[in-house]
């Protein structure tokens, strides 16, 4: 582990934050975000800040990809690892 990022949740910019973990150049990053607008513009700043050009892994839950939101990553949630809730212990 290279280190631990907490955002504010009332604050959907995530640019600083994702900027910071590109700087720290780990190979992959976990986010936990309740799905919605944060995980929204967590996959924004992750997508502009280029973290996956950099060969930065985005692993997160599978809530952060809620139905109701998916479609709104567009191409941004390609090659994500999700450990979705309801799989565990499958």
């Amino acid at each position: 582990m290279v280190g631990e990022v907490r955002v504010p949740l009332k604050n959907p910019e995530f640019g600083p934050f994702v900027q910071r973990v590109k700087d720290a150049k780990p190979e992959a990053v976990f986010v936990f975000v309740p799905a919605g607008e944060l995980a929204i513009g967590f996959m924004k700043s992750y997508n502009e800040r280029g973290l996956a050009k950099a060969g930065i892994k985005l692993i997160s839950t599978g809530d952060v990809t809620d139905d109701g939101v998916i479609e709104a990553f567009g191409d941004s949630a390609l090659g994500v690892n999700l450990d979705p809730p309801l799989l565990d212990g499958a």
